[in-house]
This record gives C-alpha cells, sequence and structure tokens, in this order.
C-alpha cells in the first residue's frame, strides 16, 4: 500500500499537489507543514489530505523531503472555518491556511516555541473550605492542591488528572 499526501502551498501553486511518502517516515496529520519539491526547488506546503492505493504510477510522484512538525497547526474548527472562507471568497486553500500562520511558521524551520499556560488560585480560592466541595471529589481535589501549590502549570495539571471541566467549576465557584 502506497501512501499518497496532497499538500497545498502559499502562492505557486492554486490547487493540491500529490507526493509519495517514503516508508520511513511518519504519516503527518492534516494541518501539518512539509517540505516538498516544486520544479528544482524545495517548497513548504500543508498537508490537505492523505490516500492509501495500490494502483499508483508512483514514478510520477515526487517525494516528501522533510515533515516541519507533527501535530497540526490548526483546531479542527480553525480548518473548518478556513476551508468555508476559502470556498466563500473563491480563495485558493492553499494561500488562506498560510494566512492564517504567522510570518515564522511560512519559513522552514519548526516552531521553536513552546506555549505553556499557569493556572493560580485566587484570594477567594484560598479562603474556600473544601468541606463544601464534599460532592464534587475531582474539584476538592484540585482545590486541595492549588490551596497548597498556589500556581501549577498546563503540564502539570494534566500529570495530576486534573479536568479542565473541575477547573471551569471551581473557576465559577469562587
Amino acid at each position: 500500500m502506497i501512501t499518497i499526501i496532497q499538500v497545498v502551498f502559499y502562492k505557486s501553486v492554486t490547487f493540491p499537489l500529490e507526493y509519495l511518502l517514503p516508508n520511513d517516515m511518519n504519516l503527518p496529520k492534516k494541518g501539518c507543514r512539509v517540505l516538498v519539491p516544486i520544479k528544482k526547488r524545495n517548497v513548504i506546503g500543508i498537508v490537505w489530505s492523505y490516500k492509501q492505493k495500490n494502483d499508483v504510477q508512483y514514478e510520477k510522484l515526487k517525494l516528501v523531503q522533510k515533515i516541519l512538525d507533527y501535530e497540526p497547526l490548526f483546531s479542527d474548527s480553525m480548518w473548518a472555518f478556513l476551508y468555508l472562507a476559502s470556498q466563500y471568497y473563491h480563495y485558493p486553500i492553499g494561500s488562506v491556511l498560510f494566512n492564517a500562520l504567522p510570518n515564522i511558521l511560512r519559513k522552514e524551520k519548526s516552531f521553536p516555541i513552546k506555549i505553556s499556560f499557569e493556572w493560580k488560585i485566587t484570594n477567594e480560592g484560598m479562603i474556600f473550605k473544601t468541606d463544601q466541595l464534599k460532592k464534587y471529589p475531582n474539584q476538592e481535589r484540585a482545590l486541595t492542591i492549588f490551596q497548597i501549590e498556589h500556581s501549577i502549570s498546563s503540564e502539570k495539571i494534566k500529570q495530576l488528572s486534573i479536568s479542565m471541566h473541575s477547573l471551569r467549576s471551581l473557576k465559577k465557584k469562587s
């Protein structure tokens, strides 16, 4: 089974082009940037879709040179919105997707910045009595942790298995 990736571009081509994915590369997700050859140069494109085929004349297809991102640059809702805008304004989807990105991501370098959020407890949360949350053990556990540590990074919240629903519910109560 051969994997073919459809790639869209910023300005050079207004429709998706197909490329072969080398066997030693992982399948990039839809919305990731890849480096692919067009004529005599390598160009950054965004993975539009992919398909598995048996009957392909793969001699005519060029290979993906490099995968620049392993996580999509667009959420599902943003992807749908940008596709809708492309259709509504009759504008190439590649140009719409690239215009939605910051300039740094239009270049070959991988995205160097890791975004992290930190949750902090308010003064009201510090004095809130945990015994008022006996019916909500997840919220009680989260509040107890916050009262001890005062602030927690988003990574640690994931490690502690604190749900976003519990955090939002706590926020409403304080």
